[in-house]
């Protein structure tokens, strides 16, 4: 009887080793499935992966990257905005000769928008004059970068261009447009072109060799308008680029919809309007529609 049972005691004893055992290894196996090696480093922002980029930053910028396609070209005679759909919620007036625009998440481009409102209100409360547009998208920059070294907080999931005219030393000559691009990880830069949001690749290359005059050949068939004053040229020369470059983009973004539209925003310098700048927004442009621009 005593042998009987001591047996039975051993058999039970052995299989919950085995049993112990097989858990281990499947709780060991499920670590080794689950716990992947990006998953490590996105839990937080303020930690860096092994090639050192922050995991967050990154989601930011895809983030970015779904949203809207918008397209931007400086010229000295100011600057053309291409927004796909509607520019309703990209499109943000900062101060008198200061725009926002922005593609990924809406509410980030608010609460971005909102900040910088704010910051140019301070500066001339501070300094008595209007901020340039340089000041200002470094403070985006900076917002956007103070979000990436946080803890508890995320990088701001859109991608901003503030363009403004600014304002002559001498007040009595034309302002100077300028452009820059900011994105979720805080790199600020100064462009002559850019773009954001879907097809990015593809409409950067697009509005590179309209800047250059490439493709549409723009610098060469405008030539010397008689009888036309240089303002009026230089008008003329920036409506026949917003044409060229809508159709452009347009014909890019066919691949995503056949019924695709653009709003196209033209900004020249007017010592008349306020701000020193004039902006004219075309809505709702299509490629039987191009007309409209002028």
């Amino acid at each position: 009887m005593r042998c009987h049972l001591h047996r039975l005691f051993s058999t039970l004893l052995l299989i919950a080793a085995l049993t112990l055992n097989l858990v281990q290894g499947a709780h060991s196996k499920r670590r080794v499935v689950v716990r992947r090696a990006a998953e490590r480093y996105d839990r937080e922002i303020t930690t860096f992966s092994q090639d050192g980029t922050l995991e967050q930053v990154e989601y930011g910028r895809e983030a970015a990257s779904r949203g809207s396609a918008i397209a931007a070209i400086q010229t000295s005679s100011g600057i053309v905005v291409v927004i796909q759909n509607s520019s309703f919620g990209k499109v943000h007036r900062l101060d008198h000769h200061l725009w926002l625009v922005t593609a990924g998440l809406s509410g980030d481009a608010r609460l971005l928008a909102s900040s910088l409102r704010t910051t140019c209100q301070s500066h001339r409360i501070s300094y008595g004059e209007a901020p340039t547009t340089n000041q200002m998208a470094r403070s985006a920059g900076e917002l956007q970068h103070e979000t990436t070294r946080t803890a508890g907080a995320r990088p701001l999931g859109c991608t901003a261009f503030v363009l403004g005219v600014d304002a002559p030393f001498d007040g009595t000559s034309r302002g100077t447009p300028s452009l820059f691009r900011t994105d979720p990880g805080g790199i600020v830069e100064q462009c002559t072109h850019c773009a954001a949001g879907k097809e990015m690749v593809n409409i950067e290359k697009i509005v590179a060799d309209l800047e250059a005059g490439k493709q549409t050949g723009v610098r060469n068939f405008l030539g010397p308008l008689l009888g036309k004053r240089k303002e009026e040229e230089n008008e003329d020369e920036l409506s026949r680029l917003a044409v060229s470059m809508a159709e452009k983009v347009l014909a890019q973004l066919d691949h995503i919809s056949k019924d695709s539209s653009v709003d196209v925003w033209i900004i020249r310098p007017n010592a008349r309007k306020r701000g020193g700048m004039q902006a004219t927004c075309f809505r709702n442009i299509q490629k039987d529609s191009l007309s409209e621009i002028r």
